[in-house]
């Protein structure tokens, strides 16, 4: 599981994205992160279900990593 402080972050930014108010690197990175997930056996219903994060904010922390290397 992610820190408070990350997850925090995570949701901030799939706020700001939800807005069009995400930096777009970020924005970016976090596509790119998501379609890894989305093929991967583990995920399921935007979750991780090796490590019990929500995806879709957890791949908008440019800081994190996946807990099975694939990001």
């Amino acid at each position: 599981m992610m820190s408070l402080t990350k997850l925090i972050q995570g949701y901030s930014n799939k706020t700001l994205q939800k807005f069009n108010l995400l930096d777009k690197e970020i924005e970016d990175l976090g596509k790119t992160r998501l379609d890894i997930c989305k093929s991967c056996d583990n995920y399921k219903n935007e979750t991780c279900t090796l490590c019990g994060c929500d995806m879709p904010a957890k791949v908008l922390v440019p800081s994190v990593k996946c807990k099975i290397g694939e990001w």
